[in-house]
């Protein structure tokens, strides 16, 4: 396996498997568009691969991220479907996705459900200070805002927000504002 070696935007794309966790191919400037960058973690001064937020590549590590977290968010009191629309995204796409607690852990996925509970709409930053920065005050102003809109059964939403995360849940969480520039 050849090391990671850095190109200019101008370099043809690689089909060389990377040293870097989650990734294929050589980084290039170009990848921050794609949503993948270096940065250095202090801690222990090692490259870590991190990736813009809701971009494709994100999606995926998160994605593969779940796997190893699978019981996270099991705890949850109430069984939940929703389909969430993030506007305002640095791509110029909406991204389509939902949130399903009934079949045990928590599950949010790319794509929407036919039948869910609630229907929610929400601006890039916004989701950004939740997800990433763990703001729960940010989900307030922006609802007073009208920053996120809500069609559906709020009573469940309010019990999936106010619920106490469990260990696994933690750990998935700050894994994933690890891998998220």
């Amino acid at each position: 396996m050849k090391p990671w070696r850095s190109r200019t935007p101008t370099d043809e794309p690689s089909d060389e498997i990377g040293s870097q966790p989650l990734m294929m191919g050589s980084l290039t400037a170009g990848d921050a568009i794609g949503g993948a960058t270096l940065s250095k973690m202090p801690a222990d001064g090692s490259d870590q691969v991190t990736f813009e937020f809701l971009s494709p590549a994100w999606l995926e590590a998160v994605h593969e991220l779940r796997q190893e977290h699978p019981d996270a968010g099991a705890g949850l009191p109430v069984e939940l479907t929703m389909n969430l629309v993030v506007t305002e995204v640095p791509s110029g796409e909406d991204v389509l996705a939902h949130v399903d607690t009934t079949n045990g852990p928590l599950v949010v996925a790319v794509g929407h459900l036919e039948v869910v509970d609630l229907h929610v709409v929400v601006d890039y930053a916004t989701a950004r200070s939740l997800l990433v920065e763990g703001d729960t005050q940010a989900a307030m102003g922006a609802f007073l805002a009208g920053k996120i809109r809500v069609d559906g059964d709020l009573t469940k939403l309010l019990a999936v927000q106010t619920a106490t995360p469990d260990d696994d849940a933690m750990a998935f969480a700050t894994a994933m504002r690890q891998l998220t520039t």
